[in-house]
């Protein structure tokens, strides 16, 4: 999913948020949570092509299959239950309340935007899978990436 879909997308989220329950910190937290999921993709951008800031390439090299593996360790399933219980645990404080729900949309963007499989947003898979590119992600662009 675009980086601006999740902009447009975490903004509609959290002003709703903000206007059923009033509550800034909700509202914030989800929409940071919701963005800046994909801060993960830095460092597998680092990894596949070294310290050389190409803020283009850096938006274009994933859709464009570019990556020999992709490890996005916050693009997990498995963060949601965790965050859930903490949560729950904590009288749903508004912050970690507001980071659940917009990682939560994110996740579900992403899931449905991207070339994904049904497992493919879960880590456990990717990890099985040694996080190599084509065998996470369906129909990921082949350019040249090896299995190894």
């Amino acid at each position: 999913m675009k980086f601006e879909t999740h902009i447009v997308v975490s903004t509609c989220v959290s002003g709703a948020l903000y206007a059923v329950f009033r509550s800034w910190e909700l509202a914030l937290s989800a929409w940071i949570a919701g963005v800046l999921v994909d801060l993960d993709h830095v460092p597998d951008y680092l990894i596949q092509f070294g310290p050389r800031l190409d803020i283009p390439r850096f938006f274009n090299s994933f859709p464009e299959g570019e990556y020999n593996r992709i490890f996005i360790l916050l693009h997990a399933w498995e963060w949601l239950p965790i965050m859930l219980a903490v949560s729950w645990v904590t009288g749903w404080n508004p912050w970690l309340l507001g980071w659940l729900v917009g990682h939560s949309q994110h996740m579900i963007l992403d899931q449905v935007g991207n070339r994904a499989g049904m497992f493919t947003y879960f880590l456990l898979f990717r990890a099985r899978n040694r996080f190599v590119s084509r065998k996470c992600f369906r129909e990921y662009p082949r350019n040249g990436i090896e299995d190894r």
